[in-house]
């Protein structure tokens, strides 16, 4: 919600209905926030040095988590195992990315923060670096699920919670700024596969995209500059309270079922263009670099259009519609033509879904001390979510004698059950009024 034209907050309803917020320019309330004394709270250099390191961090992770579709086809090709089997590998790393901020975010409130960016960036690299080494299944699941997967959860959420708390107007675009590292990276990542995988191999490839990372982990570090620790309600590693609050529950089951959905044509879209299209490798990269690509402005725009007008929930709601719906249509796809156009709507709409969701659970949250440990524990409730998607995809192709009907089907269909508690937790917090939330 945009605080400066928040008239006033109310709960509506006998029963405890949660509150709604009507606009009123030029008013405030009472529950408004004083403004900060903190000067460096969206104005001046500081603020955007910090949206550069986290920028940098996210290639890093989600970069490279995202253009995990070209190890999917690799792996499957050269160990010889199904799919199903192969998605562990990227499912694990995601779900571990997720499932650790609840405590990783804990550092941050704490005062621990460059400890914990230390480990995950010492940790990240010893997983890249010693999965180049790699030869069996169980090589790559340790060192890319395991050791890579762990690395980027200690630096992933921390980060988001430190460069929001030096924005409040420019939020949702702040954490958008940070996510289009996944872009970034999910540029760079396919760009230096496809490149090298043909003339120097998995190695060198693998070895290159280490260097990347840590050259981008050296400027993270220097850049970056945490506040001192907050209030006692922002140290709890968990806050019970939230479990109580109908808006968090019914918001926080609507973005796991999304997310169950969203993360399999990330990660399909490669084998599916190989197998089904029988197009090349090098093509099916390209499609790739061109489905993460696409994500930048599907990241800047719904975060722009949330900030000024909208509201995160209002942006949100229907950008998974549209996703649960391309999901449902990729069955539809039959030309390597019909994949393009597939590709660029698919990204441009699924990654608007990642960026918004932390920008609205903290328009959502009303008392603001207790953000940086609901957003931990949303980012930990969505792993369950991301570890169950992937595998539960491949086994459905696998069902499905190598098609794709079954899962698109399924992915599709979860995700508009999502969409579906999404619109409630919207009701929820603000009934069918029109208004910025």
């Amino acid at each position: 919600m945009d605080l400066e034209k928040a008239a006033s907050s109310c709960n509506s309803t006998k029963k405890g209905s949660s509150h709604c917020l009507q606009t009123a320019p030029g008013k405030s309330t009472s529950e408004a926030p004083a403004p900060s004394a903190d000067p460096h709270i969206d104005t001046g250099l500081l603020p955007w040095l910090q949206v550069l390191g986290g920028h940098l961090l996210t290639v890093n992770s989600w970069g490279y988590i995202t253009s995990y579709g070209l190890f999917q086809a690799h792996y499957t090709e050269t160990l010889g195992v199904s799919p199903s089997t192969v998605s562990w590998i990227g499912s694990v790393q995601l779900f571990l990315i997720f499932f650790l901020s609840t405590f990783s975010m804990h550092a941050l409130t704490t005062g621990y923060y460059r400890h914990v960016l230390a480990v995950g960036i010492v940790l990240q690299l010893v997983g890249i670096f010693t999965s180049a080494e790699g030869t069996q299944y169980w090589h790559f699941f340790l060192s890319q699920s395991l050791c890579q997967g762990v690395g980027m959860g200690l630096t992933f959420a921390p980060t988001v919670g430190l460069v929001s708390s030096y924005f409040v107007k420019r939020r949702a675009v702040a954490i958008a700024a940070i996510a289009s590292g996944l872009n970034t990276g999910g540029v760079i990542f396919p760009l230096i596969a496809q490149q090298m995988l043909p003339a120097q191999g998995f190695k060198w490839s693998q070895r290159t995209m280490g260097f990347v990372i840590m050259l981008n982990s050296v400027f993270a570090v220097l850049l970056l500059k945490p506040k001192p620790p907050p209030s006692s309600n922002a140290r709890r590693i968990i806050d019970m309270t939230a479990f109580t609050d109908r808006v968090f529950v019914t918001f926080a089951i609507g973005l796991v079922l999304a997310v169950l959905g969203m993360y399999f044509a990330l990660y399909y879209t490669t084998p599916f263009a190989e197998d089904i299209l029988h197009v090349s490798s090098t093509t099916s990269l390209s499609l790739l670099l061109t489905l993460n690509a696409i994500g930048l402005p599907g990241r800047l725009i719904p975060a722009l259009l949330a900030d000024r007008f909208y509201g995160g929930l209002n942006v949100l709601v229907p950008v998974v519609l549209c996703t649960a719906i391309l999901n449902l249509a990729w069955a539809g796809v039959h030309s390597p033509s019909g994949m393009w156009t597939w590709a660029i709507f698919y990204g441009f709409a699924s990654a608007s879904v990642q960026t918004l969701f932390p920008s609205t659970l903290v328009a959502l949250t009303k008392d603001k001390t207790r953000v940086p440990v609901r957003v931990g524990m949303m980012f930990t409730l969505l792993s369950v979510g991301c570890l169950a998607g992937p595998p539960l995809a491949g086994a459905l192709i696998q069902a499905h004698s190598g098609g794709y009907l079954y899962a698109q089907m399924v992915m599709g269909s979860i995700m508009l059950l999502g969409t579906a508690f999404l619109v409630l937790a919207r009701f929820l917090f603000a009934g069918f009024v029109a208004v910025k939330c």
